[in-house]
C-alpha cells in the first residue's frame, strides 16, 4: 500500500501545481502550450478549474486506501482513466496543443491505475461493473457540462490605464479620417494604416496581433464573422506585433517567441504600402497558410522593400503600444474597442465574441 500513498501524494501535488499555474494564466491568448490549454474553456467545469476535481479524485483514492474500500478504489481508478482519455482528446483534437504539466498529470494517473489494477486483481466482475458505472458517470457529467453548460469567460475587457504613455504619433500620421481613444490621447488614421473594411465604417476597432499566434488566428475568424454580420458598421485597423526578438526588442526572456513572425509582418505591411487593395487577401492568406501567404505577399508587394523605414518604425511603435496596453496581461490579441475599453485575449467562442461586441458597440 505504500506505493499507493506515493501515487496519491504525487497526484495531489501535480494538481495543486496545476491550480497555481492556472491561476497565473488569467485569460486565453497567445502564449505557451500550457498557457493556451490551462486558460481555455476546457479548463473549467461549471466555472470551477478542472485541477480541483483532480485533487478531489486523489483524495478519494486516499480515503479508499485508508479504510480499505476496494469498490471505491476501483471507482477512482476508472474515474482517473476516463479523465485522462477525455482531456487527451480535448488537447489533441480540439485545442491542438499539449500542456506539459497536464501530460505529467496524465502519466501519474496512468501509473496509479496500473498499480491499482494489480492491487485489485481477482476482484469480482460484478464489483468492477459497479466501479465502471460509478467512475464513468461523473466523467460523462463533466463532458456534458463542458460541451453544453455555461462557459467561463476566457478573455478580459477592461478600462485600461490612460493612454498618455503611448506617445508615438506614427499611427496618427496621414490626411485621412482619425479615430480617437481615451479622449484623443491615442489617435489612429483610418486610411493610412492597414485596415480591413471601409474607412467610413461607423465603428473602427484596432487589433494588435501576431500572425503566428494561434489565438490571433482564431480572433481573425471572429472578426471576419463580426464584419460579415455588420459589413457597413465595422472596420478593423490591424497592427502586427511580431513575437520575435529580431524585430521586437521589447519581448521579454520569458515571453513566448514565434520565429518567422517578423518576416510575415514585414511582408504584409509591404503589401499595404504598395498594393493596399490586395492587403485583405494577403492578410487572410497568411493566417490560413503562412508560407503560401508569404509568397502571395511578395508577389503583390514587388515595388516595396520589406526593410522600408516606415515598416521598421511601424513594428517598433506597435511593440511599444503592446507594452503600454499590457499592464494587466501581455497576452495577444488585444482589441481596442472604444475610449479606453480593451479586450485582452480570446473569448471562448465566436458566439461569445459576437455577444460581447454587440453589447460594447450597441450593434
Amino acid at each position: 500500500m505504500k506505493a499507493g500513498w506515493l501515487f496519491v501524494a504525487c497526484g495531489v501535488a501535480i494538481h495543486a501545481l496545476l491550480v497555481f499555474v492556472k491561476s497565473s494564466q488569467g485569460i486565453a491568448g497567445c502564449g505557451s502550450a500550457c498557457d493556451e490549454v490551462l486558460s481555455s474553456r476546457w479548463s473549467f467545469v461549471a466555472g470551477v478549474p478542472v485541477p480541483w476535481f483532480g485533487i478531489a479524485a486523489y483524495l478519494l483514492t486516499g480515503v479508499a486506501l485508508r479504510w480499505r474500500k476496494p469498490l471505491l478504489l476501483a471507482t477512482c481508478l476508472v474515474l482517473l482513466g476516463g479523465a485522462v482519455v477525455w482531456f487527451l482528446v480535448v488537447q489533441a483534437f480540439v485545442l491542438h496543443r499539449f500542456c506539459g504539466w497536464c501530460l505529467t498529470a496524465h502519466v501519474v494517473a496512468l501509473a496509479t491505475i496500473t498499480w491499482g489494477w494489480r492491487e485489485l486483481k481477482g476482484m469480482a466482475s460484478f464489483t468492477w461493473s459497479l466501479a465502471v458505472v460509478g467512475g464513468v458517470a461523473p466523467i460523462a457529467a463533466v463532458i456534458l457540462i463542458q460541451v453544453f453548460g455555461p462557459v467561463a469567460a476566457t478573455h478580459r475587457i477592461e478600462a485600461a490605464a490612460p493612454f498618455s504613455t503611448a506617445a508615438s504619433q506614427l499611427h496618427a500620421q496621414g490626411g485621412g479620417r482619425k479615430v480617437d481613444f481615451d479622449g484623443g490621447m491615442k489617435r489612429y488614421d483610418v486610411e493610412a494604416l492597414p485596415r480591413l473594411g471601409s474607412a467610413d465604417a461607423k465603428h473602427v476597432l484596432v487589433e494588435y496581433f501576431d500572425y503566428q499566434c494561434p489565438a490571433c488566428r482564431t480572433m481573425h475568424g471572429f472578426l471576419e464573422a463580426l464584419r460579415l454580420r455588420h459589413p457597413k458598421d465595422i472596420a478593423v485597423i490591424v497592427l502586427p506585433v511580431p513575437l520575435e526578438r529580431s524585430c521586437n526588442r521589447l519581448l521579454g526572456p520569458k515571453d513566448t517567441a514565434h520565429p518567422g513572425s517578423c518576416e510575415l509582418s514585414r511582408a504584409a505591411l509591404a503589401v499595404w504600402r504598395s498594393a493596399p487593395a490586395a492587403f485583405e487577401e494577403v492578410h487572410r492568406s497568411i493566417f490560413t497558410d503562412p508560407q503560401a501567404g508569404l509568397r502571395l505577399a511578395r508577389e503583390k508587394a514587388s515595388t516595396t522593400s520589406e526593410d522600408d523605414a516606415w515598416i521598421n518604425e511601424m513594428l517598433k511603435v506597435n511593440a511599444e503600444d503592446w507594452i503600454v496596453f499590457s499592464s494587466s496581461t501581455k497576452h495577444l490579441p488585444k482589441l481596442l474597442i472604444r475610449d479606453r475599453r480593451i479586450l485582452h485575449g480570446l473569448p471562448s467562442s465566436e458566439a461569445d465574441f459576437l455577444r460581447v461586441m454587440q453589447q460594447e458597440l450597441g450593434l
